[in-house]
């Protein structure tokens, strides 16, 4: 995926070659890869982290109830600006 992603397949370096630079090359430069994103974990792969992994405190909860991880996650967002 790196070849694709960035510039030279992430091997760009400074001329001296003393430090590496991440340079996007995909269509939208670097916001295709930096492009900071928030979104929160689908219910799906949460019923599978519980179902499968026994993860019980990923477990989704019915109606307005919210777990831990709900409470937590809405804090963070919180935190950082996320609406």
């Amino acid at each position: 995926m790196f070849d694709q992603l960035y510039e030279q397949s992430s091997l760009l370096t400074t001329t001296d070659g003393n430090i590496m630079i991440l340079a996007g090359s995909a269509l939208g430069g670097g916001s295709a890869i930096n492009w900071s994103c928030c979104l929160d974990t689908p219910l799906e792969v949460r019923r599978e982290w519980a179902d499968v992994h026994g993860l019980d405190h990923f477990r989704p909860l019915s109606g307005d109830m919210q777990t831990e991880f709900d409470a937590s996650m809405a804090l963070v967002k919180k935190r950082i600006g996320v609406a």
